[in-house]
């Protein structure tokens, strides 16, 4: 916080929204320690017994490359239409009864002056085959670097990592090697923080076949698709 004081005036409106975040009056605001941590104390061990109930063998952890919005353009990243698209693309996909809990993040990509939205999934209840057709119609999509795929074995921990809010970037990552972290450029953060500014925490959950009501997560039924004829 110290760091945005020092950055200016541009700043201070997202300085004076942590810093009047009360107990009984929170900002909700994503870049605020206390409040996301608050949610993601109540929501994770929520998920985590909603996706214990599946056998291991039924149990994935998927991310999903979505959206790319080169540095000055974050703003026209709409979050609801993104998020309704990929529900769309589940439901064409065949997956059925499954429930799927994760969030969506944007990360900065500072070799491409990039931003990439994508979404880091729990899936319960899928067996491959929806998967493979759902990795075709990203491919079709043209998303860059469309999916990955991989076993659901430490839900706790993997799920942990699909809820966050960061505020720094990797510059040395190459593939799976995990490089660094370093906080955002100046111009970067702020736009980061100003594209924060629309949402809650609860609004980068990315829910299908649950819903999350009062503070609860919960299974809801499923409505009709329209059908596929793409």
């Amino acid at each position: 916080m110290q760091r945005w004081r020092r950055y200016g005036t541009a700043y201070e409106p997202h300085v004076a929204a942590v810093a009047g975040c009360k107990a009984d009056k929170k900002c909700q605001r994503c870049y605020c320690a206390e409040c996301t941590g608050r949610f993601r104390e109540t929501v994770l061990p929520q998920a985590v017994a909603l996706l214990s109930n599946y056998p291991d063998e039924e149990r994935r952890f998927v991310t999903l490359y979505l959206a790319r919005f080169p540095t000055g353009e974050l703003g026209h990243c709409d979050l609801k239409r993104e998020s309704q698209r990929l529900r769309m693309m589940l439901a064409r996909s065949d997956i059925g009864s499954a429930i799927v809990f994760g969030g969506i993040e944007i990360a900065y990509l500072a070799a491409d002056r990039a931003y990439v939205l994508h979404a880091h999934l729990g899936v319960g209840g899928a067996s491959a085959a929806p998967r493979k057709k759902l990795r075709k119609k990203l491919r079709k999509a043209k998303v860059p670097r469309a999916m990955d795929d991989r076993r659901l074995g430490n839900p706790l921990h993997q799920l942990s990592y699909s809820i966050k809010f960061p505020l720094y970037h990797r510059p040395g990552q190459s593939g799976a090697n995990k490089a660094r972290s370093y906080p955002l450029p100046r111009s970067v953060l702020l736009e980061v923080l100003q594209w924060y500014d629309k949402q809650k925490p609860e609004g980068l959950l990315f829910l299908y076949g649950l819903r999350w009501a009062g503070g609860s997560l919960k299974p809801t039924p499923r409505k009709p698709v329209a059908a596929d004829i793409s």
